[in-house]
Order: structure tokens, then sequence, then C-alpha cells
């Protein structure tokens, strides 16, 4: 356990150094005990003081204002940036601050067992039939059927398909392709899969709000 945190102090240490803009003015901060040595990292550099930086709550933010950069731990990701987020049961908002920030970047722990769904509880039986159907094994359902753990075998990536790999064989999915197919699902609210593009590729592109690892 100790080796645990220790690589997490390492790897949020390392994430500020690299990430943390000069004159950043709006920074976004998750949740999670990953992020304790996000802060950790951030505070002992001098940044917020320095910068004169005040907390605020997300839904405060002034209309338009997108955020310089946002840090936040991911359950577990992939080696093309793909991540399992929400297993602390706030993916919906995790995704939010996603997709306001101009460059993401997750600070990973260990490997998960799960992708968490938030779902509406008036559909949860319906959601639950649904990813039996795609593959999920035995679910575990918290806070009143507001959130399902669903566990799949490891997912493809576009690479794995693009080799001759079958997408959805077994309950084998390539990771865009299963989101896709667990958020058109009545009653899905969110998925905790982060997938997309790289933040340098976004930005090459004109988008935001895409991962950065």
């Amino acid at each position: 356990m100790a080796d645990v945190e220790a690589a997490k102090r390492a790897a949020a240490k390392t994430a500020v150094a690299n990430h943390y803009p000069k004159d950043a003015r709006w920074v976004g901060i998750g949740s999670g005990t990953t992020i304790v040595y996000v802060i950790e990292a951030i505070k002992a550099l001098g940044l917020i003081v320095t910068a004169g930086l005040t907390a605020v709550e997300f839904d405060s933010l002034p209309e338009g204002i997108m955020l310089d950069v946002a840090f936040d731990g991911a359950d577990e990701v992939d080696d093309k940036l793909n991540c399992i987020k929400g297993g602390g049961a706030c993916l919906f908002q995790e995704k939010l601050v996603a997709m306001q920030a101009k460059e993401f970047i997750c600070v990973a722990g260990a490997n998960w067992k799960y992708i968490p769904i938030e779902v509406a509880p008036i559909a949860a039986f319906r959601v639950l039939r649904k990813l039996k159907e795609l593959g999920a094994g035995p679910l575990k359902t918290d806070q009143g059927f507001f959130l399902v753990d669903a566990p799949f075998p490891p997912m493809l990536t576009k690479s794995d398909v693009q080799a001759g790999k079958v997408s959805g064989q077994d309950g084998i999915w390539e990771v865009t392709e299963l989101s896709e197919k667990i958020k058109s699902t009545a009653g899905v609210l969110d998925v905790g899969i982060f997938s997309g593009l790289t933040g340098p590729q976004a930005t090459a592109a004109g988008g935001v709000g895409a991962q950065g690892l």
C-alpha cells in the first residue's frame, strides 16, 4: 500500500510540473485519493498564492470560460490514453469538467475492474438487462441504482480492430464502440469511459475538452 501511495504522489508531482501553465487563471481540480497529491504538488510550488487563485464551484464559472487545465484521477488508463473514470461515483461531473478544459490531465492509479455507469433509477433494471446482453459480468449497484459498476473483459483499441480482432465477440469490445453502445441505452446518463483525441491533437483539430495524459 505504501508503494502504491508513493507512486501516486510521484505521478501527481510529475503531472503538475509538466502540465501546469505558468499563467493559468482557471484550473479544474477533480476528486478522489490521487487528486490529494495533485493539490499537494500545486501547493508545494506556491502556484495558487502566486496567481491569486480562489476556489469556486464548477457551476459558478462565468459563462464562456474555459479551464486552462484540469487535473483528475483515473481508475485505469491504457497505452492509447483511453481512461476508465468515475469509481468515486461522480463521473458525470468529472466528464463535464473534462469537456470544459483546454487540457485534461489524468493521474492514474491502480487497475480497475469495473466500468462505472450513471443510471436513472427508473430505468435501472432495463439498463442492467442491456449490459448483460453486451457481455458484462455480475453487476454491482450503489446509491439506489444511481451508479452501476459493470465488469467487462479487457477492451480493444482501434489498433486491435485494425489488426483483425473483432469488436463485440464474447463481450470484448473496442473501447469507443462499447462507450457509445452503453450511452445509447435509454436510462444511462453517462459512462465512465473517457476516450478520444489527446490534448495536442484536439488543439490541432480546433477542438477542446480532450484528454491529455
